[in-house]
Parts: C-alpha cells; structure tokens; sequence
C-alpha cells in the first residue's frame, strides 16, 4: 500500500486545519458593540473614544483570557443612542446624565458602570454664553432675544439651561425665537454667526472658542456622564468592563476624550447622584408652560450655580 502523501495534499490538509482552529478563535472573540451620541462633529467623536476603547480592548482581553473587540457606534441624536441601548443593540453606551434618567424610566433593568471623573470631580459646567458685539449684558437682558438650544434630549443644551432660564424669570414666551441645533458646536458656530443671541453649551466646547468673540453670561453645574449597560449584557461581562474602566489610567488615552476627564468612578456611580439633574429636568417644564401660580419648592437646577 503507497503511504505516500503528495505534497499538495499535505498543503491541502493543514489549510483545512488552520481553517478550522482559525474559525473557532474568530467565533470565540467577544464582540462588543459601545455607543456614543454626537455631543459634537462625528469625526471627533470617533477620534476622541478610540484610544480608551482600545485600552479597554487590551484589558477586557486580559481579564477575560478572551480575545475582546470594541465596535464603536456614533449615533446622530441623544435619543438614538439611548433607544439602541433600551433595544440592546449596543452593549454599552455612555450616555448624558438626563438621557441615563430617560433610559431608566424605559427599563429600570439597565445597569450603571461608572461614571466619569473630571480631574477627580463629578460635575462640569454648562455655559450660557453670548457675542461680544450683542449687547446682552447679564441673563435678565436675554428677554425679547433669539437663543439656541442644543439636543431637545441634552442635559446642559436643555434641561438645565431651560432650568436656570426659568429661575431667572425667563421662559419660552419671553424670547423672540429659539430653536435645537442638535450639537454643542454648532450652538457656539450660530450664536458666533449672528444667528441667535445667546446659546448654552458644556464649558469645553465653549473654552475652544474663547478668542473668537463668546462672552460668558452664566455657568451652572452638572453631573458627569454616566457609561451604562445593556439590561440583558452578561453579568460577568458587564463587571469585568466595570472593573477595567475603574482601573484605566492611560492619561494619553483619557486626554484624547478630552473634558478635563481623569478616569471613571465605579464607587460613586449609584442612580442617586444623577437626583439634581432629574429635579432640573422637572423644572425645565416650566419653560414653555410659563410662571406657574404656585410658589417654587426647589432650585432652578438641583445644582448650586458656579461663578
């Protein structure tokens, strides 16, 4: 009997086994799909979060003895991301402290993994913000003028500006117009342009255009954003992605997000600390009904004003 095996048999065997055991790693790598919404341009967006997802790739891969890979997706608008979240067609997402809010109300069930630290601290601010040619002087002058709100889902670019608004007396009816514009940038870009009076945006969109002609009126506080889990997301995987977020100290990699963003808090991040924002979020009904008969209980925000 010829034992003799030819050499492109021989070739033909062992492609068949790279083939196989090839497959079984790429079956068995953990894919994991992380949403962003666009606070600002797509673009920055996706360069911002890369080199902390890569980051976390490594560790999760590390942890898990498991080869991990991170799809991120940017979504156009808050509720998108929040809504692919709620449908689980993301694993995880970081997402805006009144989003988180909104999401909860959907699905209680979606789990809180951190929350951001902005050089050790758990707030940020927003800025109400004007030209320096529009003659508004102070909050009260905005009466009568155009203003641009960011995403109608925003933390800052609505709830709590509309909020603080509010506690100064100023309500949807007081203003010659005002419009959502979606993004932070585009907010500054309109306002600078003379399309709107005045806006409101998170302070490090507002600080890159400092000697571009922005006055600040007002600053308020905000809570840090929280990185959420899909409701149905393994446990085992959703605590190994908590454990290696509290642990990533890269500072080039949290550079890159930018915000002034120092790493992420698992200790603190309990649905309790978002309390603030859900009060403002109650007040800013009051925008558009208008000055309600009843005597104010609460504080515009939920969060001291930071002058």
């Amino acid at each position: 009997m010829n034992r003799h095996i030819s050499p492109a048999r021989l070739a033909s065997i062992a492609a068949m086994i790279l083939s196989f055991f090839g497959g079984a790693r790429s079956e068995d790598a953990l894919q994991l799909n992380f949403g962003i919404y666009t606070s600002d341009k797509p673009t920055d967006m996706y360069r911002a979060f890369k080199p902390v997802l890569l980051e976390l790739e490594n560790a999760l891969t590390k942890e898990l003895s498991r080869t991990t890979q991170i799809k991120l997706r940017v979504f156009t608008t808050y509720e998108a991301a929040r809504e692919a979240l709620l449908k689980e067609e993301v694993d995880f997402a970081r997402l805006g402290p009144s989003s988180f809010i909104l999401a909860l109300e959907k699905n209680p069930a979606v789990r809180l993994l951190v929350i951001e630290e902005q050089e050790g601290q758990h707030t940020f601010k927003g800025v109400i913000f004007t030209r320096e040619n529009s003659g508004v002087q102070e909050i009260k002058d905005l009466k009568g003028k155009s203003f641009a709100f960011g995403d109608p889902d925003s933390t800052i670019g609505r709830y709590l500006s509309q909020s603080y608004l509010v506690s100064a007396g100023i309500y949807a009816r007081d203003l010659s117009k005002f419009e959502y514009l979606d993004r932070h940038d585009k907010v500054v870009d309109s306002v600078l342009a003379g399309k709107f009076d005045a806006g409101v945006a998170k302070e490090g969109t507002v600080a890159k255009f400092k000697n571009k002609g922005v006055k600040v009126l007002e600053t308020f506080e905000n809570v840090t954003k929280p990185w959420v889990a899909r409701s149905k997301l393994e446990a085992k995987i959703g605590d190994t992605i908590q454990k290696c977020l509290g642990a990533l100290k890269d500072k080039k990699a949290l550079d890159s997000i930018g915000e002034k963003i120092t790493g992420f808090d698992v200790e603190h991040a309990k649905s309790e600390i978002f309390e603030p924002v859900r009060i403002g979020m109650k007040k800013a009904e009051e925008f558009a009904k208008g000055p309600s008969t009843q005597p104010a209980l609460e504080k515009a925000t939920g969060v001291e004003p930071a002058n």
